[in-house]
């Protein structure tokens, strides 16, 4: 679970203003640490599959991910907003916490499909919600999505 989430891939205090700044902030923090191969793909790639559907949850959580072959290495960026913005939620909330999915076309069908389905998981859980919104310790949010019920 480290290769996928690390405390290198958790920002406390995002300061964005729209939703289209925290993609392109995310997928710029994943190619400085090498995680991409062609970060304006990996980008496309996360607006196409925005334009498929909701990706905003409930309670201020956003789930954006894109399946790309722009992507080097399967990784999960957890980002805590400075203020919560407008995305397209579920219940019409705004969104202060966006986790974003970065997956290898490779990797869709294998052992980080399991971990990434089991933190989406830990996130269907309000409480698990509120909690990392609280927290200022990364280690903490990772034992929090990483958590097997």
């Amino acid at each position: 679970m480290n290769e996928v989430l690390n405390e290198n891939n958790i920002y406390l205090n995002l300061e964005a203003n729209t939703k289209e700044e925290v993609i392109e902030l995310l997928a710029e923090e994943l190619n400085k640490t090498n995680k991409l191969i062609n970060k304006e793909l990996f980008i496309e790639d996360v607006y196409k599959r925005e334009a498929e559907g909701i990706t905003g949850i409930e309670n201020g959580l956003a789930l954006p991910h894109g399946k790309s072959s722009g992507v080097k290495k399967t990784t999960i960026v957890v980002a805590k907003l400075k203020k919560a913005i407008f995305w397209e939620t579920l219940d019409d909330s705004l969104v202060d916490l966006v986790v974003l999915f970065a997956v290898r076309l490779e990797d869709k069908n294998e052992t980080h499909l399991k971990l990434l389905s089991r933190i989406a998981g830990n996130l269907a859980e309000e409480e698990n919600i509120e909690k990392i919104k609280k927290l200022t310790n990364k280690k903490e949010i990772i034992e929090i999505l990483e958590k097997e019920w």
